[in-house]
């Protein structure tokens, strides 16, 4: 590996063996004056060179900066097997936390397709970006790419971790479907996307409910799209919470329906979620000695509302 001035125009830009999917847009690549700080990386072959490491840069320039002819490049020759490239342009794009994990499944598909690899040549890449078990990562994951086109209906591809790629692989066919008509077009991921993975699988699990049976409404009510995307996720997330917490979701209710009815004035009772603590949590804001005053009013008062009394029954 050496570093060398490269001509633009003897590199070949149809060759994308290489070529990975990453996190950084192709712009924040392309600064000219960062080049000789982190050129690309090629590998002689007849009558010039392949990307191993740049594809976005080399776009860009194409797009961008027509006059530009030669370009910093770290030169691999080609001695090196494929293989070890690959091994190298994954450790990079790891130690630059830029490789999505279905792009580094992506690219292990495709070359044990062009080459006809054992899978036992790509372990030491998964262990590289920290999965303890890569045989039973691949397995997953090359799975999960024959679902590819299915899944990314409704998450942000390139974003999804080991844990959310191994819940919706284990999907049948027919339930991911469904899943991705209900939550089409949201382009779910972190949070958002594994409370409704953690909802639907502890609902699965414990309840023994299918796909089905969870979305049971018609199935016009989920593909609605009238409703923001935000809306539409908080409906079909409280949907959920509704059919996993059935006990929770009487309480909530219940208390609602209490404190709609109190004269709380400028004090406010703190929620608890899941309605586990053992005593109301009163917030007052006083900011002089009346406001104190009128609050002890309300206070006095509320000891005898009834239905600031039945709130105890909720906690």
């Amino acid at each position: 590996m050496k570093l060398e001035i490269i001509k633009i125009d003897k590199i070949d830009r149809t060759d994308d063996l290489f070529y990975v999917n990453h996190y950084i847009p192709p712009i924040f690549n392309w600064i000219p004056a960062n080049l000789p700080f982190n050129p690309i990386w090629v590998q002689e072959i007849k009558d010039g060179f392949r990307i191993i490491d740049g594809f976005n840069i080399i776009k860009t320039i194409a797009k961008t900066n027509n006059s530009m002819v030669e370009i910093p490049s770290m030169v691999f020759s080609n001695n090196i097997s494929p293989l070890e490239l690959l091994k190298m342009r994954i450790q990079k794009r790891i130690s630059e936390n830029n490789l999505p994990l279905i792009s580094l499944s992506q690219i292990i598909a495709r070359f044990g397709k062009n080459f006809n690899l054992d899978d036992q040549c790509f372990f030491e890449m998964y262990k590289s970006y920290g999965l303890e078990n890569p045989k039973n990562a691949h397995k997953i994951l090359q799975k999960a790419l024959f679902s590819i086109n299915i899944i990314k209906k409704f998450t942000s591809l390139y974003h999804l971790k080991f844990k959310e790629l191994s819940y919706l692989a284990q999907l049948e066919s027919d339930e991911l479907k469904l899943l991705a008509t209900i939550l089409n077009g949201l382009c779910l991921s972190g949070n958002k996307l594994n409370k409704i993975i953690k909802l639907l699988d502890e609902i699965k699990r414990g309840q023994g409910k299918t796909m089905n049976d969870i979305f049971y409404y018609d199935k016009g009510t989920w593909e609605n799209n009238d409703s923001s995307p935000g809306v539409k996720y908080k409906r079909i997330s409280n949907h959920l919470s509704r059919i996993r917490y059935p006990k929770i979701t009487q309480y909530q209710k219940r208390w609602n329906e209490l404190t709609k009815k109190l004269n709380l004035g400028e004090i406010k009772i703190v929620d608890d979620p899941t309605f586990e603590m053992d005593a109301l949590t009163l917030v007052l804001k006083i900011n002089n000695i009346e406001s104190a005053r009128e609050q002890a009013k309300i206070l006095n008062m509320l000891s005898y509302d009834e239905n600031f009394s039945n709130l105890f029954e909720q906690i």
